[in-house]
């Protein structure tokens, strides 16, 4: 069982594999062969039970309580719906999908059904299908949060909106409290501002203020990126962790904006952001490892298979110096030739080669993987591929560290400030690298130790 369970390889019955595992270590009779396999099992667990948080261990013992209930109660919607989410949150999404089909079929005029239904299908990125399933519901035309998650899904897949006019006679209606209105207002908000209508779109900004959820505020400090005229306060951005993240990260507090991350991933273990981002903040522009594998491994929980996660985990393995186990992550990542993914990949491959010693090798992938951002004529992916290169040669030489600080600098100071938002892990590495002790200095530093050493070495005839 212990052997074909660890072959199989499903997540869903890690626990059951961890119990047979114990069973096998307490038998004093178990075949040596056996024992060697729970060893095995039992470690790597340990191991990866350190990143993993406690809440996903929950998880798992909720699930098996929550199929008990449903033995129970096959028909109650908002179980199937609520046990639906445990799934995505585990990444076992062709379970999720079941469980809400059977929701929505039950209650297909439910909104707390409809919209985990939307966020499902979008999170899958198939818009299309939550689509479907509200255009089929009468509700959704006179409901502000049906009406919202439908304007923000037509929004993903790039279709026209069906519902504006009914979306706008409800916005106008004052039998809604604003609570009520907060996200369509923001949703509708979005729209005119990617129309260009920017005096309308800080109107509807400001009345999803009023009464705002997380989402909305998240929403309102997203458009703030895009036109610094709409403002969001602090005190609405300090109870809602997405937006407090991108506060953090614009004021390059990037300490805070790790502590935001990781509420914001609380809140959306399923969602792809978070993961991404706390990576990449803590590779970036903390240069911590620990960090960066500690969100990529969390984010590849419920996003099995994502290539930004594995890239930045193998980012992330390889500044800690474990670089077989970085090169096996890395090798989940194929990008396709001539694409800004191979940018990345070339430089991550690069960084690898460098952390295990083959210098020449690891410059000339980050050459190629620079070569290949002029090719593609992408200049921010030249600056983050060139800053990375930066710190790997600050650690063994900084002669050249102000002119080529100032070349980087030169072509970064040229892109739109939106870009310069995403990209600010780039002054940041150049920052890192300026504080790099060299290994020079650190050779420097042992000479002084081994003249002490020779110095106070016993003489001819003394005893030791």
């Amino acid at each position: 069982m212990l052997a074909a369970a660890i072959v199989a390889g499903e997540e869903e019955f890690k626990s059951d594999i961890a119990a047979a595992a114990q069973l096998v270590l307490a038998d004093a009779t178990a075949l040596a062969g056996s024992v060697e396999l729970a060893k095995a099992f039992v470690e790597t667990a340990t191991a990866d039970e350190e990143l993993v948080p406690t809440d996903t261990r929950r998880m798992y013992s909720e699930i098996a309580r929550r199929k008990r209930l449903l033995r129970m109660y096959p028909r109650d919607p908002l179980l199937l719906t609520e046990t639906a989410l445990l799934y995505t949150n585990l990444g076992f999404n062709n379970s999720a999908k079941h469980l809400l089909k059977a929701a929505a079929a039950l209650a297909p005029n439910n909104r707390y059904v409809l919209r985990s239904l939307t966020r499902f299908w979008v999170h899958q990125a198939e818009p299309d299908r939550a689509l479907y399933f509200l255009a089929k519901s009468p509700a959704t035309k006179h409901d502000p949060w049906l009406l919202a998650a439908q304007v923000a899904a037509e929004d993903v897949a790039q279709n026209k909106s069906t519902n504006w006019r009914e979306a706008k006679r409800v916005l106008e209606d004052d039998r809604f409290s604003d609570f009520e209105l907060t996200e369509l207002a923001a949703a509708l908000a979005t729209l005119q501002l990617q129309a260009g209508s920017h005096k309308l779109a800080r109107k509807m900004f400001r009345k999803s203020l009023a009464e705002p959820t997380e989402n909305s505020v998240a929403q309102v400090q997203w458009a703030s990126r895009r036109d610094p005229t709409i403002n969001v306060s602090h005190d609405l951005t300090a109870n809602a962790s997405e937006a407090l993240a991108w506060e953090q990260l614009s004021a390059h507090r990037w300490n805070d904006v790790i502590e935001a991350t990781r509420l914001w991933h609380e809140i959306e273990p399923f969602s792809l952001r978070p993961a991404v981002m706390g990576s990449f903040v803590g590779v970036g522009h903390l240069g911590d490892g620990r960090v960066g594998e500690e969100f990529a491994r969390r984010g590849l929980i419920a996003n099995k298979g994502a290539q930004v996660l594995h890239n930045n985990l193998a980012v992330s393995l390889a500044i800690q110096g474990r670089i077989q186990d970085a090169r096996i992550e890395l090798a989940n990542v194929r990008p396709s030739p001539k694409t800004n993914d191979e940018i990345v990949n070339l430089a991550t491959r690069g960084l690898i080669e460098m952390r295990a010693g083959d210098i020449a090798g690891g410059a000339d992938l980050y050459r190629r993987s620079i070569d290949l951002a002029v090719t593609l004529r992408n200049p921010a992916l030249w600056c983050r591929a060139y800053a990375h290169f930066t710190v790997e040669v600050a650690r063994f030489d900084k002669s050249a560290l102000p002119e080529t600080t100032a070349a980087i600098m030169k072509v970064y100071d040229r892109l739109p400030d939106q870009a310069k938002l995403i990209l600010n892990d780039v002054p940041a590495m150049l920052a890192r690298a300026e504080k790099l002790q060299t290994v020079s200095d650190v050779l420097q530093s042992l000479e002084q130790f081994r003249d002490q050493f020779l110095s106070t070495y016993p003489s001819d005839g003394e005893a030791v």
